[in-house]
């Protein structure tokens, strides 16, 4: 049963059953290496759009921190407030 289904698939797909399980063909059709291409270029953005928000999220992050290290730069030192203080000032919103 399982040998006639792997000829069946390698009858309409073009592979060569092996002892281990099929070979696809080297030579691919015009069409299926359009349908790689297209498939490697949807990926290609996919990943680009996937880099440009990490690396957003990522200046976002850099610019908020910086903006609070500021706040510290003239004031006491971080030390000598109180966590209640810390954690009022981690929490209120930017006010631009």
């Amino acid at each position: 049963m399982y040998h006639g289904i792997l000829l069946l698939i390698c009858r309409t797909t073009g592979c060569v059953p092996t002892g281990k399980g099929l070979n696809l063909p080297t030579e691919r059709t015009p069409l299926a290496l359009l349908q790689v291409g297209w498939i490697t270029e949807l990926l290609d953005a996919e990943i680009r759009l996937t880099v440009e928000r990490w690396t957003f999220a990522l200046d976002y992050v850099s610019a908020v921190l910086k903006d609070r290290f500021l706040l510290y730069l003239d004031g006491p030192p971080l030390e000598s407030l109180s966590s209640e203080s810390l954690n009022a000032v981690s929490t209120t919103p930017n006010q631009e």
